[in-house]
């Protein structure tokens, strides 16, 4: 298939040396396929999906949905299939987010990658994100001390109880993020952020 320029396995069904996830009968199966669609520069858009609405008409045909489940036999799994341009993703105005460079630097497997560019594009996004997460260390840093001590005591007096338990719910998530942005590690998706 010419237009395919990568595909990877995902999450727990990938074999990957640092993939901490395992496989089970609760888990969705991942798979990304990442699209060789030339991109004109004025095509580009912050967000994916108004690029991949201009470029709609060259998308292969046989590309599917999004999302689709399969008979196993303990009953259906669900299947997402990620579908990436490559040249939006490797264009410099694209950036990832912590979790996407930890889904396919840590938990990715490579089943076909031409001239292994988009395992160089995720090496390029994984050091540009470590490099914003060391900025982010400092401001997560100063806002733990106020989330933690002032503000849910102070919403809790304003508001209410749950209030207060809400916001302190959010700062403990902030200490969990400091300590992978101290430690030098890419924030995982939020439901593997403890099993890391």
């Amino acid at each position: 298939m010419p237009e395919v320029q990568a595909l990877y396995v995902l999450s727990s069904s990938a074999d990957a040396p640092n993939n901490v996830t395992r496989f089970s009968t609760d888990s969705d199966f991942d798979l990304a396929i990442v699209l060789d669609v030339p991109l004109k520069e004025d095509e580009w858009r912050p967000s994916p999906a108004d690029t991949y609405a201009l470029v709609r008409e060259r998308l292969p045909a046989w590309a599917p949905e999004f999302s689709f489940y399969l008979p196993v036999p303990w009953g259906r799994m669900e299947v997402n299939v990620h579908q990436l341009l490559f040249h939006y993703e490797a264009d410099p105005r694209t950036t990832w987010n912590s979790d996407k460079c930890d889904a396919y630097a840590n938990k990715g497997e490579p089943l076909l990658d031409r001239e292994n560019a988009f395992e160089a594009l995720i090496l390029r996004k994984t050091r540009e994100q470590l490099w914003r997460l060391e900025g982010e260390t400092q401001r997560l840093h100063n806002r733990i001390t106020w989330d933690v001590r002032e503000i849910p005591l102070r919403m809790a007096r304003r508001v209410g109880a749950p209030t207060g338990h809400f916001v302190l719910s959010g700062a403990l998530d902030e200490i969990v993020d400091w300590l992978y942005a101290r430690s030098g590690r890419l924030l995982p998706n939020m439901k593997w952020k403890l099993h890391s």
